[in-house]
């Protein structure tokens, strides 16, 4: 499909822009007796009874073409990860080629070329208000632009700037130039409304005339300076000119030799300002006039205006049917992505530094290497995209339309992982939870968990909290069915640390979480448990282990020869726990009396280490009156557990 003026800062054919001129004028003749003029030689027309503070809204993010004064095309927010078209907003006579700006209030603002200027709602495309009366049947290529107390301008091909009431439209006060305005106006902190036309015009918040240079006719809209001093603006003529912002004198300029400049500027942190021309060229300039760079695309000419990201690329877009990648250091390519047509229209830059570019589609780029996330198929999106607070994204088409694309319903998967301790030392037994969460949206089917263990634990059979399949005794896969919107979960399994872990090592897992709509598997975090030396012995508990099969597996003496004895003074009938250092632990009744336990600690040669006694207590009884003798248990970190007949006591080794 063959498309001409697709872009709101074209250039226009000559006979086609001469039959609008004519148009324009036979319609501020009819119109000139239904307006004021305020002063004899005075362009500026105020609407009769309309207080110029009333009806503010204030201003969204995305609050003029490119964003911001700088027009760097970045937005704070994300773009939509799942795309879908949340709603179309009303029909409008002819192609949407005006920018949407956002008011504070999230109502979108922008032009037709019905010649009609539109405010429509953001839930759902409905229309709000719009001012047939005041554009006429003008062209609008123009992107609106919005003052801080909610004040919108925007310029029209009947020659004049407006200004509207956000609330309702009514017409605040207009600005005639000389000739139609396909630039979008830019707004300054201080107030000041930047516009090119037969000349680049700078007015007050008032509508009153605070400077004009007499240099070429601009479509270039204009961008400013982070300190706010100077506005740069490219020109007709084939000039760049940067402008004292309080007086308008020219501060410098920089000639394109054979072209002129369509595209708007870009300010970079550093103060260097970024542009295409009618060249096919890219060029960035140093803030005191010189040229950084120039880079020749392979189009023969380039409307598109840059983006400028974080990570030092601009991105623009040329008639080779490319949108570019280029650095802001030096300008060599970083990469290309073809759009499928002429990419007129200018990308902008979510949060995450995601490139959105539209043309045939609306695309959406990863911005290392230019590789497609996603894109959006409609007719043709022939404006550039504003990104809203709630990551939508808002594109007119040349089937006379706004576009809403958000993110479609999908679900949110979460998984967090613990351990039931911090340390384990050899064979220990230790419990892992996986919790699982559907934060999004929209239902998650089929989904799953799987879990792969490292070398130096296993699995306990039957040990988890839920069905599991286990794959070469290693990975877990737990099947969940579907997740509901904001339902969670847990399950439970255990593990046992392999003898021969190594001491000082660290047991670190992680698992995944999937299904049928995340195709990409959610990582938890990663559990970690330290390996640690054992505190006791081999022989730790009577007969041996937990089980009391009383075998070890180191053999006993070779002779019956005493190594040493230590005497109590009442009989010994329980047996040793041994430490890993070699401490015997023991007890006894060794009161005198008998009407006292004490428990032992020796050292391997028999001598005493210390010894504690608790008076009054002798043994404890089954429920049958059967006499039990205390016995003690050393734990892993070296704390014993004795339990007499009246509690359990425990000290540490």
């Amino acid at each position: 499909m063959t498309r001409i003026f697709h872009h709101r800062h074209t250039a226009l054919p000559r006979s086609l822009m001469f039959t609008l001129l004519v148009a324009a004028l036979c319609l501020l003749v009819l119109s000139t007796a239904a307006w004021s003029r305020v002063g004899a030689t005075s362009h500026t027309r105020a609407a009769a009874g309309m207080p110029s503070g009333s009806g503010t809204s204030g201003r969204g993010d995305w609050w003029m073409f490119q964003h911001d004064p700088q027009h760097t095309g970045r937005s704070p927010f994300n773009g939509p990860t799942v795309p879908t078209i949340k709603w179309r907003s009303i029909i409008t006579g002819s192609s949407v080629y005006s920018s949407a700006a956002i008011g504070g209030d999230g109502t979108l603002y922008f032009g037709s070329n019905d010649g009609n200027f539109y405010a429509v709602n953001p839930q759902d495309g409905s229309l709000k208000w719009t001012k047939p009366d005041a554009v006429g049947s003008a062209t609008q290529w123009s992107s609106p632009a919005i003052a801080a107390d909610g004040t919108i301008y925007v310029g029209s091909a009947d020659m004049n700037l407006y200004a509207f009431n956000p609330l309702d439209g009514s017409l605040k006060w207009s600005y005639l130039t000389n000739t139609g305005i396909t630039a979008s106006p830019t707004v300054g902190t201080d107030g000041t409304i930047y516009i090119g036309s037969d000349v680049f015009y700078a007015l007050n918040a008032n509508g009153t005339l605070k400077w004009k240079s007499a240099a070429g006719s601009t479509r270039s809209s204009a961008a400013i300076s982070a300190d706010g001093a100077t506005v740069y603006v490219g020109s007709l003529d084939g000039n760049l000119y940067a402008y004292n912002a309080a007086t308008g004198s020219v501060s410098w300029k920089y000639k394109i030799p054979t072209s002129n400049i369509d595209s708007s500027p870009a300010v970079g942190s550093d103060g260097a300002i970024y542009f295409g021309s009618e060249d096919g060229w890219v060029y960035a300039i140093n803030a005191n006039g010189t040229l950084k760079w120039k880079y020749q695309t392979g189009g023969s000419r380039i409307w598109s205006s840059p983006a400028l990201g974080t990570n030092g690329n601009v991105y623009i877009g040329s008639f080779d049917n490319n949108l570019y990648a280029l650095s802001q250091t030096d300008g060599t390519v970083k990469w290309t992505f073809s759009t499928g047509t002429s990419p007129w229209t200018s990308p902008v830059i979510g949060a995450d530094g995601t490139v959105y570019i539209g043309g045939l589609n609306l695309y959406a780029l990863d911005p290392t290497n230019g590789t497609q996330k996603w894109n959006v198929a409609k007719t043709c999106y022939d404006a550039s995209p504003a990104i809203g607070a709630d990551g939508t994204i808002y594109i007119g088409s040349s089937d006379h339309s706004l576009y809403a694309i958000g993110s479609a319903a999908a679900p949110t998967l979460t998984l967090t992982k613990s351990a039931s301790v911090t340390s384990a030392t050899q064979g220990a037994t230790y419990t892992y939870t996986l919790a699982y969460s559907n934060t999004g949206s929209a239902s998650a089917t089929n989904a799953w968990l799987s879990d792969t263990l490292p070398a130096n634990i296993a699995y306990i059979p039957g040990s988890a909290s839920a069905q599991v399949a286990v794959t070469n005794g290693s990975i877990l896969t737990f099947n969940l069915g579907t997740l509901a919107p904001n339902q969670s979960g847990q399950v439970t399994f255990q593990v046992t640390v392999n003898a021969n872990a190594t001491v000082g090592s660290q047991i670190s897992n992680t698992a995944t979480i999937a299904s049928t709509e995340v195709t990409t598997p959610v990582a938890s975090n990663t559990a970690i448990v330290n390996v640690v030396a054992s505190q006791r012995g081999d022989w730790w508990m009577i007969h041996h282990d937990a089980q009391h099969t009383g075998r070890s597996k180191f053999n006993g003496p070779s002779s019956n020869a005493l190594k040493w004895k230590f005497q109590t003074r009442a009989a010994v009938r329980n047996a040793p726990a041994i430490a890993s250092d070699g401490t015997i632990f023991l007890t006894a009744f060794d009161t005198g009396t008998s009407s006292g336990l004490t428990l032992f600690a020796f050292n391997p040669d028999g001598t005493k280490k210390w010894s504690y006694t608790n008076r009054g207590l002798s043994h404890f009884a089954t429920a049958a009156g059967t006499p039990l003798l205390p016995e003690q248990q050393l734990s892993m970190k070296g704390t014993i557990t004795v339990f007499p007949e009246s509690g359990c006591y425990q000290q540490t080794a």
